[in-house]
């Protein structure tokens, strides 16, 4: 994690960065910010994150109708990453 700017943060994980900055008129009830992730070696990734405190929401690693196997993070802003793997 980094960032030189306040209400700035930056994640960082082997060749991924993912940016987030503060937004104060975001209605957090009505939020549906999301991103999408294909990832390898998706059990490893959900393993890493489950064992580390991130202070977000982590949802089950499942495997879905549509040919994926994905979990999904949930900030407290209800910001959502969902990784997903082709099964």
């Amino acid at each position: 994690m980094g960032g030189d700017y306040p209400d700035y943060l930056m994640l960082f994980r082997d060749e991924i960065e993912l940016h987030f900055f503060l937004d104060c008129e975001l209605d957090v009830n009505r939020n549906d910010g999301m991103c999408y992730g294909r990832v390898s070696g998706i059990e490893e990734l959900y393993d890493s994150l489950t064992k580390t405190p991130t202070g977000m929401y982590i949802g089950k690693l499942e495997s879905r109708s549509w040919g994926q196997k994905e979990f999904f993070i949930k900030d407290i802003n209800e910001n959502m990453l969902t990784f997903g793997e082709a099964i």
